[in-house]
C-alpha cells in the first residue's frame, strides 16, 4: 500500500497569514517521510485563497532535497505489436551512450536500439518482463514533423504480432502523449518510478 501526502496550501478562514500558512505546509512536507508517508503531492499552479499552490517545480525541487528519494509519475500506455518490421529503422550499437539509451539500460534488460535520421527507438524488457518502447527525436525543437509517430509505429513493427507493448510518458509531455495516443496506444494506469539518492559518502 502506498500512502501519499497531498499539500494544497489553503488559507480559507484567515486564521493565519499566508506566510504562516506556507511555513506550516512546508513543515508538513519536510516531515512526510519521517512520519511514514511514501510521497508528497501537489496540484497545479493556482492563485486564490482556495489553493495557493506555489510554483510547482520549485516546490518539488525543495521537497526533493528533504527525503532520500524522488519519483516521477508517468502515464502507462499499451498497444499491440505489429509483428513485421517495416525496415524504416535499423540497429544502432553506436548510440549506446545516448541519454535515452543509458536510461533504458539502467531500468530494462534485453535493450535494442533502432534509429533513422530523425531519431531513435528503444525496446527492452521492463517491469515483470513486459516489452517496453520509448522514442526520442534527435532534433525535437524542429517542430511537429510526424517523425515521433513514425518512430513509434516503426518500433511497434519490431514487436511480435499481438504481444502487448508498453510505454511510459510523463503526463506533462503533451506532445509525446499525443503521439503515442495517435499510434494506437491506450492509457491504462499511472506509475511512479522512484530513484533512491546515493548514500552520503562523507
Amino acid at each position: 500500500m502506498h500512502a501519499g501526502l497531498g499539500l494544497i496550501f489553503q488559507n480559507l478562514d484567515d486564521t493565519m497569514t499566508d506566510a504562516e500558512m506556507y511555513a506550516h505546509e512546508l513543515g508538513l512536507a519536510a516531515r512526510a517521510e519521517e512520519v511514514g508517508f511514501d510521497s508528497v503531492w501537489t496540484p497545479e499552479h493556482h492563485f486564490s485563497d482556495y489553493i495557493l499552490t506555489p510554483d510547482v517545480p520549485q516546490f518539488l525541487s525543495w521537497v526533493a532535497g528533504v527525503p532520500a528519494a524522488i519519483g516521477s509519475v508517468d502515464v502507462v500506455l499499451v498497444a499491440s505489436g505489429g509483428g513485421e518490421p517495416d525496415g524504416s529503422v535499423v540497429a544502432r550499437e553506436d548510440l549506446a551512450e545516448h541519454p535515452r539509451v543509458r536510461r533504458a539500460t539502467a531500468h530494462r534488460r534485453d535493450v535494442e536500439v533502432l534509429a533513422d535520421q530523425a531519431g531513435l527507438v528503444v525496446l527492452g524488457r521492463g517491469l515483470v518482463g513486459r516489452r517496453e518502447l520509448s522514442v526520442e527525436l534527435f532534433h525535437p525543437a524542429a517542430g511537429s514533423t510526424g517523425d515521433g509517430r513514425r518512430l513509434i509505429r516503426a518500433g511497434l513493427s519490431h514487436v511480435a504480432a499481438g504481444e502487448r507493448c508498453w510505454a511510459q510518458v510523463a503526463a506533462g509531455n503533451t506532445r509525446s502523449l499525443r503521439a503515442f495516443l495517435a499510434t494506437g496506444f491506450v492509457p491504462v494506469c499511472g506509475e511512479v518510478l522512484i530513484s533512491l539518492a546515493e548514500p552520503d559518502q562523507g
